[in-house]
């Protein structure tokens, strides 16, 4: 089920719609729209929660990202952010707000 929806312009992410997201469930996702100047980068996503050690995912191929069950399997906060590559060009990673 869809949880969040995020917009990334330029290098500055708005969370557009936040619905609940309850601790220790799967199969959450997030759906995304960024800017044309992310085009033709291959995106990734970066997850971080609270202060532990970031790892990144990939888009499904509809788009969407899952929401890792290690950013929600307990209470507390996580954040999220993006960063794209196209040849030896890579973006700077944009972080989201704390998302509780």
């Amino acid at each position: 089920m869809e949880k969040l929806k995020l917009s990334v312009v330029a290098n500055e992410i708005s969370i557009t719609e936040h619905k609940s997201i309850v601790s220790g469930t799967h199969g959450d996702t997030m759906s995304v729209t960024f800017s044309a100047g992310w085009d033709e980068y291959l995106i990734r996503a970066v997850w971080q929660y609270q202060l532990t050690e970031p790892f990144e995912t990939v888009a499904n191929a509809d788009g969407t990202y899952d929401i890792p069950a290690e950013v929600i399997k307990q209470s507390g906060y996580f954040k999220v952010g993006f960063y794209g590559t196209k040849g030896d060009a890579i973006t700077p990673t944009v972080w989201s707000e704390q998302i509780p």
